[in-house]
């Protein structure tokens, strides 16, 4: 598994979270995908190096992601656009993740 697919999947989970209101937190998404602390660090930088989420981040690793910006939107709602930015399709109503989710 990569760092490019794991900030995939975890775009995928925030833009989920996002439609229902909700933001997403480090604890949160530990416990629902079970990565380890380096693996989910990773991930979120990479998503905020690219400027498709937004929230806020300590030294310390911890975050709370809040909104997922507009081009995060664009990319997860466009399967083509998805699949060349993470390597992997998706499809909004279902995709595969490296997880079991939690509700």
């Amino acid at each position: 598994m990569g760092i490019q697919k794991d900030a995939g999947e975890l775009l995928k989970l925030c833009y989920d979270k996002y439609q229902k209101g909700e933001a997403l937190d480090r604890d949160m998404f530990k416990e629902i995908s079970g990565w380890d602390s380096i693996r989910i660090n990773n991930a979120v930088k990479y998503l905020f190096n690219l400027r498709l989420i937004y929230g806020l981040t300590s030294d310390q690793g911890s975050f709370k992601i809040t909104e997922v910006l507009p081009e995060g939107i664009n990319i997860v709602e466009n399967v083509n656009k998805f699949e060349s930015t993470f390597g992997f399709k998706i499809n909004l109503g279902v995709v595969s993740f490296s997880w079991d989710i939690k509700k």
